[in-house]
């Protein structure tokens, strides 16, 4: 009703997921509706960065979280959020700046929601080409600097189809073609690890913190595999978001 989607028909509407719909309604040639694109005001910050949650209610008392809790975390700014928003018209002046005002030294940014950090570069690179290509080059070539010698990204112990094909859309989207043999190793392992039904492995881990919790990449931190709330590092276990974004670098690569 107030122009959001969320993550599935029964949560309250985000940002994140709000922008994905309309990525997908203007990739599709169609005019999302006016309240989607309004409402996205409403999760930018002055500095440019966009959260996921708007405002500490309705999602306070839907978790019912006790009243002197903090909600920093889940209303602060987030960099893979921010990153999706890179390329949304309404937005992405605001996020685009964000991105280059506080990309890392070494290049590359921490993810709050996902497990894997390369998320944020495979979507901040696409729209950071353009207005900060600088700033999109030294993105990719951290991400690159995550292959194994056989173009795998290794994640907790093991490699994993959904931050390599994370490294392998940010290298697909740089605009240093110094980069584009590194996306190659990366799409050619991925290639060489399909699933029998055509896919790939689930292997992208969202992670739910805390609301209070500004740095869940702390180390220290609890997480309950498969949990239901705060603390859960949930898995696609259809993997379907390893596969798509597998799949999104792929479409890129074959535009080259």
């Amino acid at each position: 009703p107030d122009g959001r989607w969320g993550f599935n028909g029964l949560a309250i509407g985000d940002g994140d997921s709000t922008m994905w719909a309309i990525r997908l309604a203007r990739a599709l040639g169609e005019v999302p509706g006016l309240n989607a694109v309004r409402v996205l005001a409403e999760h930018q910050r002055p500095d440019g960065s966009l959260s996921t949650y708007a405002a500490e209610e309705p999602i306070r008392s839907i978790i019912d979280a006790d009243p002197g809790l903090s909600f920093g975390g889940w209303i602060g700014p987030h960099a893979c959020v921010t990153a999706v928003g890179s390329t949304v018209e309404e937005v992405a002046d605001g996020s685009l700046r964000y991105l280059a005002q506080t990309q890392s030294a070494s290049g590359g940014w921490r993810a709050y929601w996902w497990q894997a950090d390369a998320y944020v570069a495979a979507f901040a690179v696409q729209g950071l080409t353009t207005s900060f290509p600088d700033v999109a080059a030294r993105a990719a070539q951290w991400a690159l600097s995550l292959l194994e010698e056989d173009g795998s990204v290794w994640q907790d112990g093991a490699p994993s189809a959904f931050a390599t094909a994370c490294v392998a859309r940010a290298a697909s989207w740089s605009p240093a073609m110094e980069h584009r043999p590194g996306a190659r190793r990366a799409l050619d392992w991925l290639q060489s690890h399909l699933d029998l039904r055509g896919g790939w492995p689930a292997s992208a881990l969202l992670r739910v913190p805390d609301p209070d919790d500004v740095e869940p990449w702390v180390p220290g931190r609890t997480w309950v595999s498969g949990g239901r709330r705060e603390r859960a590092l949930v898995l696609d276990v259809d993997g379907v978001f390893t596969t798509a974004t597998a799949l999104s670098a792929f479409a890129r690569a074959a535009t080259w």
